[in-house]
């Protein structure tokens, strides 16, 4: 079994630059920036995946290539193959609108400057974003400092950090609540002409899509149905097969076919397109911390040796 999406703590630096460059728009952008679930560290996740004797483990941290060589290390000591990966928000325009897409990029080279400048200046845009987030809670009669967060959080100062301490303070009901306040204080912030730098660049699919498979990846669609769950948009499954169709014209590989989606026949449907199409899948947890990912289902192998495959010109599924 193996589990090809899944992240540790390294995600916590960048994970909101495509909220925040929408934010920049005047859009709100804000589907990527709930979360302020525990995050394992890189050598709690890889312990976790040799206990669970994961044949092979991808950690695809958001919008970063700083994991790969230590995870590809500890992997190699724990027994178990590393394929690196990594997760990035897109902007794809579909009759009119934009939609925000999930990117994952697999066995790409870390060292591609392209793709380098691209977690930089996610790096930056994130690190610029949590300043206008602590400067804009001042509307809002919410004095948090960036001791505060220092404090609480040492060497991860982020916006995950700001929404975990308005939740665990008492001054946010829930992640959801912490994401609003959020978009409030840095749209506050924007409006008041202190952009801290934000960048309002829009983060088209097409152009994150090239930028991977110019770094040696293998592009894959994540978690195509998670936009169809209530809580996360509540999306018709008929935009979405539009989306994977538009997606694939900009040339995706494939799609994350085994993953927690929605409904199980989703999943399989996802399957099954896969293989009338011969498109490689992936497919994974998308746990954040060690816990969740010992406790999730493995996928299996099989899908590993779809990308390898199609990576070697075949046909995935033969």
């Amino acid at each position: 079994m193996i589990d090809l999406h899944a992240h540790s703590a390294y995600s916590t630096g960048a994970k909101d630059t495509f909220m925040l460059r929408q934010l920049a728009r005047g859009r709100s952008g804000l589907q990527t920036s709930s979360s302020i679930a525990d995050k394992g560290l890189l050598p709690q996740m890889i312990e976790a995946a040799v206990r669970k004797d994961l044949s092979a483990v991808s950690l695809t941290d958001h919008w970063t290539v700083e994991n790969v060589e230590e995870a590809r290390l500890l992997a190699a000591a724990g027994g178990v193959s590393f394929v690196p990966g990594i997760e990035i928000g897109a902007v794809l325009e579909l009759q009119g609108r934009d939609y925000e897409v999930h990117l994952l990029g697999y066995y790409y080279s870390a060292a591609d400057p392209d793709l380098q400048q691209l977690c930089r200046d996610a790096r930056e845009t994130c690190a610029r974003g949590a300043l206008a987030f602590l400067n804009g809670l001042k509307s809002q009669s919410i004095h948090l400092t960036r001791e505060d967060v220092d404090r609480d959080y040492p060497g991860q100062f982020s916006s995950w950090a700001i929404r975990r301490m308005l939740v665990h303070r008492g001054l946010a009901a829930d992640k959801w609540e912490a994401t609003r306040i959020q978009q409030r204080a840095v749209a506050h912030t924007l409006a008041h002409g202190v952009g801290q730098g934000l960048q309002p660049g829009v983060l088209h699919a097409g152009d994150i899509v090239r930028t991977l498979h110019r770094a040696g990846a293998s592009v894959f669609m994540a978690h195509p149905f998670w936009l169809t769950r209530p809580d996360m948009g509540g999306l018709p499954e008929p935009l979405i097969w539009q989306q994977i169709q538009a997606l694939l014209d900009l040339g995706v590989d494939g799609i994350e076919a085994y993953y927690p989606t929605p409904e199980p026949s989703q999943g399989q449907q996802l399957l099954a397109f896969c293989q009338e199409h011969q498109l490689p899948v992936c497919g994974g947890s998308d746990s954040h911390n060690a816990r969740a990912l010992a406790q999730a289902p493995g996928i299996p192998d099989q899908a590993l040796d779809t990308i390898l495959r199609h990576r070697r010109g075949l046909q995935p599924w033969s």
